[in-house]
């Protein structure tokens, strides 16, 4: 079948968006997958293979994305940083991250935990704060370390 230069072009535009969505898709499962695991493990424990497995990817596909674990750590706070889930109060868990609110919480908490030790996450939880005071931060932070370590209800 014979193609005019113009169709070949709109149809090389329509595979090149096709596989961008695709990667964003690939991406985005990748990151959900991190986000269940650590729901119940911390972010050391957790391997690469295991986020590929839970995704349903290769271990390629994870290094096509992400160059290492502290990659796909700041994409996730990235990505719960723009949705305002970085920090108690927390506003109602939107279905687009598909957690409860203990859930988010122990999430939550584990990225602050990894923050104490990785100053790149730090600063990025940091940027999004916004104009939250270390005071109200500190006394919102201490309500997620009684729900989390003391199991003592909101």
């Amino acid at each position: 079948m014979w193609l005019s230069r113009k169709r070949v072009g709109v149809l090389k535009e329509v595979s090149l968006q096709t596989r961008f969505e695709q990667g964003v898709a690939t991406r985005k499962r990748l990151i959900d997958a991190a986000i269940a695991l650590l729901i119940s493990k911390s972010f050391q424990q957790t391997t690469i293979d295991e986020i590929a497995e839970k995704a349903r990817f290769s271990k390629g596909a994870f290094y096509f994305h992400f160059s290492n674990k502290q990659a796909i750590l700041e994409a996730l706070v990235k990505y719960l940083g723009e949705l305002g889930l970085l920090w108690p109060p927390f506003p109602e868990v939107s279905s687009e991250v598909g957690l409860t609110l203990a859930q988010l919480e122990s999430v939550v908490f584990k990225i602050w935990v990894e923050a104490k030790e990785k100053p790149e996450i730090r600063e990025l939880l940091q940027s999004y704060l916004g104009p939250m005071t270390a005071a109200s931060l500190a006394r919102e932070m201490g309500k997620l370390v009684q729900h989390q370590i003391l199991a003592i209800p909101a």
